[in-house]
């Protein structure tokens, strides 16, 4: 079945759909997913009310070693606020560079794949006297050949993927609310949440099993408790995919209005796709999230009983919870393969997440290779941002402002959330701009008129001539 966009009467393209014509969806998974968070709540109190947490003393050598920690970091932690600023900027200006200069990151990246691919290649092959090793080495030189020659095939792909890119972040230039106004909110909705259900599962789980001698028995918990930390566990999932949809959705609406109403303002700002989101489409993101949520708790189920079974030795139950396992994953894959675009469907048209759904796989099977190839290369382009980016600022902490060991380990870890909470937006952004190509080769079809940028456009006209004289070829 191929997904038409819904035209206005007179057949012009409509791009969002406008907020008076949005219907509350899924009303059920929202109920339900309401229930849920309240009786997570509900759970977490009682695990903090009748919870007795012990404490044991830490050996002196653990204690020396938190001490100097706590130290180092005192000494160093304006030092580290500097740098967090400096990831700031630096993010910043990484979202600006690849607005400007994506193409030239693109190649850049796909260069240094295939030269690590060769070094690595004609290390294993030369200096390595095992069959193995060299074997390995003679594959990654011929993964690096055929990866060169895909490159120089697809050429014309690559410069759309790259164009793409450069949209989403000039998307996200240019509707900066979405990460000063909406990311900060998603952010410590998430964060309150999580380090709730953190004191209250070590609450929960520390519930005496009855009395010693008139003493409480914190050593062990009643049989009770682990279902509901498994509850907790469940709900705190549901949770995180669902902020993950609102952030999917809130971003996916904004920059795809702001994309076909010729770089304009107008009511899908930040702001009002928030307030979509979280009105509207509260059902549909639930849902979603919901789905994945609990494959991802059945397969934490799953390893939990096939541990168990390990300590028995019962052998046929754990090949039998393995393939449950390897099941779960197969379905969770695809799930967030599709579930990435029906999110912003949701934004886009205010459909139920079953139709986003639908209209998500239509648009897999229509885009065939060019939508792999496209994540492929981006995935590859931001995890080398990012590391790059990171490295970039420890050495700097380390070479000029002369940071001590503890805060090193610090700011490495406060750069890589940082930089992967970028590179996520950038990939929001990238999968928005991704639809609004498939879209607009449908409203090219439908109306002959385009509302994209001039690059993009050369780029699909460059990709159309070159499809025709290949089904000419192969007519010929």
């Amino acid at each position: 079945m191929t997904f038409t966009p819904p035209l206005r009467a007179n057949g012009s393209w409509k791009g969002v759909t406008p907020q008076h014509e949005r219907r509350v969806r899924d009303v059920c998974p929202a109920i339900f997913f309401v229930l849920a968070v309240l009786a997570a709540i509900g759970i977490g109190a009682y695990g903090i009310w009748a919870g007795r947490p012990c404490v044991e003393p830490a050996p002196l050598s653990q204690s020396a070693w938190t001490t100097d920690a706590v130290a180092q970091l005192h000494q160093n932690a304006r030092v580290i606020a500097v740098m967090v600023a400096m990831v700031v900027l630096v993010a910043i200006g990484w979202v600006i560079a690849l607005w400007l200069f994506a193409e030239v990151f693109m190649y850049a990246s796909l260069f240094l794949a295939v030269l690590g691919m060769v070094l690595a290649g004609l290390s294993l092959v030369l200096w390595s006297g095992a069959l193995l090793p060299q074997v390995v080495g003679g594959a990654l030189l011929v993964g690096a050949v055929i990866v060169a020659v895909v490159v120089f095939a697809l050429r014309n792909n690559v410069t759309v993927t790259s164009i793409i890119i450069a949209e989403g972040c000039q998307g996200l230039v240019s509707n900066c609310s979405l990460v000063l106004l909406i990311t900060p909110i998603v952010f410590c909705c998430l964060a309150v949440f999580a380090a709730y259900l953190c004191v209250a599962s070590v609450f929960l789980l520390s519930i005496p099993n009855g009395e010693v001698d008139g003493v409480p028995d914190c050593r062990t918990h009643p049989v009770w408790a682990k279902p509901l930390f498994v509850v907790l566990v469940v709900v705190g999932l549901w949770v995180y995919k669902f902020w993950c949809a609102v952030l999917h959705t809130t971003c996916g609406t904004a920059l795809q209005y702001w994309h076909f109403t010729m770089k304009e303002g107008g009511e899908f700002r930040a702001f009002h796709a928030f307030r979509n989101s979280m009105t509207y489409s509260i059902g549909s993101m639930a849902f979603g999230g919901g789905i994945v949520a609990l494959i991802t708790g059945v397969q934490l189920l799953f390893l939990l009983v096939q541990k168990a079974f390990r300590r028995s030795c019962s052998k046929c139950v754990c090949a039998v919870d393995c393939c449950a396992c390897i099941a779960c994953s197969a379905c969770t894959l695809p799930l967030q393969w599709i579930t990435r675009y029906a999110f912003i469907y949701v934004g886009i048209y205010g459909t139920s997440f079953l139709v986003s759904a639908r209209n998500s796989g239509d648009l897999i099977s229509r885009s065939g290779y060019r939508l792999v190839l496209t994540n492929v290369m981006t995935t590859w382009l931001l995890l080398l941002g990012n590391l790059f980016c990171t490295g970039a600022v420890v050495a700097l902490s380390v070479m000029g402002l002369g940071i001590t060991g503890v805060g090193v380990l610090v700011l490495a870890v406060l750069s890589l959330l940082a930089f992967h909470f970028v590179v996520n937006l950038i990939r929001i952004a990238a999968d928005t701009i991704l639809v609004c190509y498939f879209e607009e080769m449908v409203r090219s079809e439908v109306e002959g008129q385009s509302v994209v940028s001039m690059k993009l456009r050369e780029a699909i006209e460059q990709h159309k001539q070159l499809v025709d004289t290949a089904r000419m070829a192969e007519e010929a």
